[in-house]
């Protein structure tokens, strides 16, 4: 995405918390997550988990990033949540298949590590072709 599409990385920003931006911030997360609800409910859970992450995470992000931040800094931030979303994917597949042989406690375990091991490679792949 940096060189493709010339999406520059952006440095941390301070920014000052007031009541009117955490109402903003809670109702409209709040709303997103009712309509991943309700989509979860009309459409089973296999796609209702997908419904669930998704808008949830990165349409909530991209928002909220852009109203405090401008667009550069949402496509910046939006970069990294990007491949964050990998592992989160690379979860739901873990436990897809982890869960019902090995149970809630140890499958949670494996996917979780699964996870992880995902992350990581993509942020190593993701830091060799930074360099």
């Amino acid at each position: 995405l940096e060189k493709v599409l010339k999406i520059k990385s952006e440095s941390k920003r301070k920014l000052k918390h007031t009541l009117p931006m955490l109402l903003f911030r809670g109702s409209m997360t709040g709303i997103i997550i009712a309509i991943a609800v309700l989509l979860a409910k009309v459409s089973g859970p296999v796609l209702g988990g997908v419904f669930a992450m998704f808008p949830a995470a990165f349409l909530g992000t991209i928002i909220v990033t852009h109203f405090a931040h401008g667009k550069d800094f949402s496509s910046a931030v939006m970069k990294v949540a990007i491949l964050t979303g990998v592992s989160v994917i690379a979860f739901v597949v873990f436990v897809r298949f982890s869960f019902v042989p090995l149970g809630l406690i140890l499958g949670t375990i494996v996917s979780l590590l699964g996870s992880w091991l995902i992350g990581y490679g993509v942020h190593l792949f993701v830091k060799k072709k930074m360099i």
